[in-house]
């Protein structure tokens, strides 16, 4: 049996923090159309589903593939969460190939050691008393 799961170069995955009524998600959907066709982009299928926790989860199947670098910015522009951004931008920084997932619980440990210093805010350093 042949494999029906698209490439993961041909998928957005954008996690939203709200729930939205029917003519938001209409307005909502109309944007990312109008996003991807500025890239020159076309979604074959937009799928929405209830989160975990809270909010939606957007899976945005295109009708090519594109470079990671170009998927993290369609899904920052079309509202993926900002914290899942910052972090899916350090692994794309350090070339995991598994970058762009929407469940999954995280290593801090992990990724405090491994996330180069521009991509990092800073703030779950710990700084030492005088």
């Amino acid at each position: 049996m042949a494999n029906t799961e698209p490439p993961p170069d041909s998928v957005l995955y954008i996690d939203l923090d709200i729930i939205l009524d029917e003519p938001w998600l209409r307005a909502y959907k109309y944007n990312i159309h109008r996003v991807l066709r500025a890239y020159r982009l076309r979604a074959t299928s937009i799928r929405i589903t209830p989160s975990q926790n809270k909010g939606l989860h957007v899976r945005i199947y295109l009708d090519k593939t594109i470079p990671a670098d170009r998927q993290l910015l369609l899904q920052f522009l079309l509202c993926d969460d900002h914290a899942r951004t910052g972090f899916n931008r350090a692994r794309v920084e350090l070339g995991y190939a598994a970058w762009n997932k929407l469940h999954e619980a995280a290593d801090w440990d992990h990724l405090r050691r491994r996330i180069p210093t521009h991509l990092s805010s800073g703030r779950n350093t710990t700084r030492k008393q005088p």
